[in-house]
């Protein structure tokens, strides 16, 4: 599925000389220069041609990397490039040396390097990252095709019994991006809030037996989740790329969820019900609901509950202003969401 994605972008995957050397100059054009270095240190590892030469040119020029384009300049000669072509880039090269600042010089960076998205001003250190604080919202759910697996529907069935919630949630929270290029770092901090009614959870007994369930409430239940993923960023071109991430997390508990059991009948020594007076052999649904019996406590759930993370999805960029990402992946559970925020 990711190949056929990325396989759609032709500047990512598959795409030609001309084509991917395009998207390089659409990068410098839009002023992100290190990102269109990583792009054309590649088409230069792939194929050594005039097209990917001038790409390189054109995008170390754009990230004030003289040196590299010095050295792009010296293989368009070896590869015989057109007189213009050449004498266009050794003017450009002169142009941009007589407005460099006098000093040592930077240390070459090695292919991959190249992760900022616009050069440093003259006088600041250049950064090989970007900064994001982004706003994220996620909706979490557990199909009830899953559930029927495990739990009775009671759906449609004709036994009067109450059918079992479906199961979902909110997640809204906030992230820090240390975004490099080509990957990125999410710290993410959220409130999960369980999207699901009282209701009865009865086993899906090998012989059915529906008195058998509890009746389950959630009381403020939820969870506060912090967590980091790590992110791989295939960027297309000025304005869109694709992601693909794993991380883990941690949710702590708030609130509980309290249970009725079924009824007990009279005798039983040790029992879980808190009244046993209360709905003698009656099914849980009815203790909690008609009868109005007293819940039999809280069900035993860790204080912290581990969180796997799976993401991938498309990423847009507002220049170097803002990005929008669109994800679905599982965060425990299957989910779809978006993160925006600003960029700086």
């Amino acid at each position: 599925m990711l190949i056929a994605l990325l396989g759609a972008y032709p500047a990512l995957a598959g795409g030609t000389v001309d084509e991917r050397a395009a998207a390089v100059h659409e990068l410098v054009a839009a002023q992100d220069c290190l990102p269109a270095m990583t792009m054309a240190e590649q088409l230069v590892a792939d194929t050594d041609t005039v097209e990917a030469y001038k790409a390189l040119a054109d995008a170390a020029l754009c990230a004030g990397v003289l040196g590299r384009a010095t050295e792009a300049l010296g293989a368009l000669e070896r590869l015989e490039a057109d007189g213009a072509t050449v004498d266009a880039l050794r003017a450009r090269i002169d142009r941009a040396a007589t407005r460099a600042p006098v000093g040592p010089a930077p240390r070459l960076p090695g292919p991959g390097e190249y992760t900022e998205r616009s050069p440093a001003k003259f006088g600041e250190a250049q950064r090989n990252f970007l900064n994001g604080v982004n706003f994220r919202g996620r909706y979490l759910f557990i199909p009830d095709s899953l559930l029927d697996v495990w739990y009775e529907s009671h759906r449609d069935d004709g036994s009067g019994i109450p059918a079992r919630p479906s199961l979902g949630a909110y997640a809204l929270g906030m992230e820090y991006v240390l975004d490099a290029g080509s990957n990125a770092g999410i710290f993410y901090a959220e409130y999960l809030k369980p999207n699901f009614d009282a209701g009865y959870w009865d086993d899906a007994d090998r012989e059915p037996d529906y008195t058998d369930g509890s009746w389950i409430a959630p009381k403020e239940f939820g969870l506060v989740v912090l967590g980091a993923d790590y992110a791989a960023q295939f960027r297309a071109n000025s304005w869109f790329g694709f992601t693909v991430g794993a991380g883990m997390g941690v949710g702590i508990v708030t609130g509980e969820l309290v249970e009725w059991q079924p009824g007990e009948p009279e005798g039983v020594v040790d029992g879980d019900n808190v009244d046993a007076t209360c709905g003698r052999e009656d099914p849980a649904y009815l203790r909690a609901t008609s009868l109005g019996c007293k819940d039999d406590g809280a069900l035993a759930i860790p204080g912290a509950i581990p969180f796997i993370d799976v993401n991938v999805g498309p990423k847009f960029y507002f220049g170097d202003k803002a990005t929008l990402r669109i994800e679905g992946g599982l965060h425990n559970l299957p989910y779809v969401g978006a993160s925006f925020g600003a960029t700086f």
